[in-house]
């Protein structure tokens, strides 16, 4: 299944959005001084849901930022760079068994 290429505008995050894409357009619409601490950033950003997968399937920013396990970040990208494992370990391996009969049953 293929999803639709990122569009050229960055003022919005697309409706397929999901992950670090969704997490750096949402960065966008803050003024972050770097080096930033994780523990100002999850204050500043903590309930911000960010969708990390096609589903929908949210993670409130403040929590990625306190399973990264890092306590600053020099920039964007490194901030980056630390979300996404905890990003690509919600998508990959978090459906419950529960989510997984859902999709089997027919109800």
């Amino acid at each position: 299944m293929a999803m639709r290429p990122p569009s050229n505008d960055t003022n919005e995050a697309g409706a397929m959005d999901f992950g670090i894409a969704r997490v750096d357009a949402e960065l966008d619409h803050y003024d972050i001084d770097y080096p930033a601490r994780a523990e100002d950033l999850q204050k500043r950003l903590g309930n911000v849901e960010i969708p990390y997968d096609t589903r929908g399937r949210t993670i409130k920013l403040g929590k990625a930022i306190a399973e990264a396990g890092v306590r600053e970040f020099e920039d964007e990208q490194a901030l980056l760079n630390a979300l996404y494992p905890v990003f690509d370990e919600y998508r990959s391996g978090s459906v419950s068994f529960v989510e997984r009969m859902r999709g089997v049953l027919p109800f």
